[in-house]
């Protein structure tokens, strides 16, 4: 299942396969979010001196996990057959 989430000028999809187990969200696109992967690796640290580095791994917005901690918990709550305020 793919779902796809649009506020104003940003754009989220992400795919949520799931089983009698559980689910998963999982990030598959994104539009004015600043997701960057591997770029980031090239840069030198920020502030080494006083021990601030740069990030590793992947990055995005904060609006993201935001938007997917809201729909995780959408999720939960549906399947525990309450309602989410």
């Amino acid at each position: 299942m793919v779902l796809r989430f649009e506020k104003g000028r940003y754009l989220v999809e992400v795919s949520l396969p799931y089983s009698d187990e559980g689910y998963r969200i999982e990030y598959l696109n994104s539009r004015n979010l600043d997701y960057q992967i591997g770029e980031l690796d090239q840069r030198p640290n920020v502030f080494p001196e006083i021990g601030v580095t740069k990030p590793t791994g992947p990055v995005i917005h904060p609006a993201y996990t935001r938007w997917t901690d809201s729909l995780s918990r959408s999720i939960n709550a549906f399947i525990a057959g309450t309602r989410v305020e």
